[in-house]
């Protein structure tokens, strides 16, 4: 864990959206979060102290909660444990540290801890979401993953599995949550290592406590288990299961898959017979009978060559040379790379919304104190003179931070006479004109000038606005 000097505060939290989050949770979840708003907020600070600004809470999970931050200019996904247990933490960070050269494994960018040493922080990239969503986003639509990118998902994950059998290595709670998807890259990775383990001999006798119980292989039951890989190997199984199914298993079909009853909930469609041959062997109830990790790549890329050879058959006679080669190489590709639109939810708190414009000083001291990326002000039942006008522009020249905002404006009528309504110089060409605002580049924005010759308002009385404007 590397030592980085603090800065000063530059933005105030946002105390009323963790307020908002920590209420939500409770009534969605009747419980308490891990977190209070109180110590989200003091979360907030200490990574502000780092250099490392909040934009979104994720989700909470067992250990703590998971938010996106803007580090070194960069997105990055943070990592905030509550409960600090060094032991556990020195055995993740070790063995993130052996797979930092594996592909489709987590790359974590720094660890720490806070000055009282009571949470613990991990940064690391920031992902698009978990295989979880895209599995949920399809199991909704009665749908299931198309079979030659279920086959090339098996693989990425089997490949992570070769190195940890190589380094003598167990993940222990592999599930959907678990693993994530990049869009930039179009693949997964493991994450979440820690109930990670580390064996001399590839196998260990312990107490099992972090798995979890649908994704669990059956030895998990004994109270002095011997573990491997091959318990890892076990969980994805079940995730094949229910790909091949395209709906979650419940609890009670994972007992009964454990207790041997796995051909009851094997796909009946054919087009996964030679996949569920693979599953049955992963999904062996004692540890020594089941396919390992080498034995596992290997048979997933028999079925894949396999696959792409039927492809390249059905092609050949129907299409000449280059469409059929441009094709061949787009189904290749399907194995190796993903497309998914998924994402997860989140709540942003960089983002603020104003529907009344009658507090301004409200407005202004929000904009100078937080850190504000997305602005959404609807003053469409506000009654704005032009001097109010100039004043949100000037407010929104200051606002340096703002990459995407909304102005959704509209003027009531019998406005003093000396009143620039607004709806009329927008309609009117004659009245306004736009000009770039040069101190924004970076965002593209824009002034709109407005001047009203018929009430006399002079060409220094301009009202700022943003080119994106919306009127009724």
């Amino acid at each position: 864990m590397e030592e980085q000097k603090d800065i000063n505060l530059k933005y105030e939290a946002p105390v009323e959206i963790f307020q908002e989050i920590f209420e939500d949770y409770q009534k969605k979840n009747k419980k308490n979060m891990k977190f209070d708003s109180s110590a989200l907020t003091t979360i907030y600070n200490e990574l502000q102290r780092k250099g490392i600004y909040l934009t979104s809470f994720i989700q909470q999970g067992s250990f703590g909660c998971v938010f996106e931050a803007l580090y070194q200019e960069e997105i990055v996904a943070i990592k905030c444990i509550g409960e600090v247990d060094f032991e556990k933490i020195q055995e993740e960070e070790k063995i993130l540290q052996l797979l930092k050269e594996t592909p489709y494994v987590m790359k974590s960018i720094k660890e720490f801890l806070n000055k009282e040493k009571t949470r613990y922080y991990q940064v690391s990239k920031r992902y698009s979401c978990s295989l979880k969503e895209i599995m949920k986003f399809f199991f909704d639509q009665k749908k299931t993953i198309p079979l030659n990118q279920i086959i090339g998902f098996a693989i990425q994950i089997s490949t992570v599995f070769e190195q940890m059998q190589q380094k003598n290595l167990m993940h222990s709670d592999i599930k959907p949550d678990n693993i994530l998807y990049d869009s930039q890259e179009k693949s997964f990775h493991i994450c979440d290592f820690g109930e990670s383990k580390q064996f001399k001999k590839g196998t260990r006798t312990y107490k099992l406590k972090g798995c979890t119980k649908n994704y669990a292989a059956p030895e998990y039951l004994d109270e002095d288990g011997s573990y491997n890989i091959k318990f890892d190997i076990f969980s994805l199984g079940i995730i094949l299961l229910e790909l091949t199914r395209g709906q979650f298993l419940e609890s009670k079909d994972c007992t009964f898959i454990r207790d041997g009853g796995l051909q009851n909930y094997m796909s009946k469609n054919s087009l996964y017979n030679d996949l569920n041959n693979i599953i049955g062997q992963m999904l062996q109830t004692k540890s020594e009978n089941r396919i390992n990790s080498f034995e596992l790549t290997n048979q997933l890329n028999k079925l894949r060559t396999q696959l792409e050879n039927q492809f390249i058959s059905l092609v050949q006679d129907k299409m000449d040379f280059s469409e059929s080669r441009q094709m061949i190489s787009k189904f290749k590709q399907s194995f190796l790379k993903f497309n998914y639109s998924c994402k997860q939810n989140e709540v942003r708190i960089d983002k603020y919304s104003f529907k009344d414009y009658s507090n301004l000083s409200k407005i202004n001291d929000c904009i100078a104190k937080r850190l504000i990326h997305h602005l959404d002000l609807n003053f469409r039942n506000n009654n704005l003179s032009a001097d109010e006008a100039k004043n949100i522009g000037t407010s929104l020249v200051k606002c340096l931070n703002i990459k995407s905002q909304n102005l959704n404006l509209s003027q009531k009528n019998g406005q003093r006479e000396n009143q620039l309504t607004i709806n009329k110089a927008i309609k009117n060409k004659n009245l306004y004109k736009i000009l770039q605002h040069k101190n924004l580049p970076q965002l593209n924005q824009y002034l709109i000038i407005f001047t009203n010759q018929e009430n006399n308002i002079q060409d220094k009385q301009i009202d700022y606005f943003l080119q994106e404007i919306k009127y009724q």
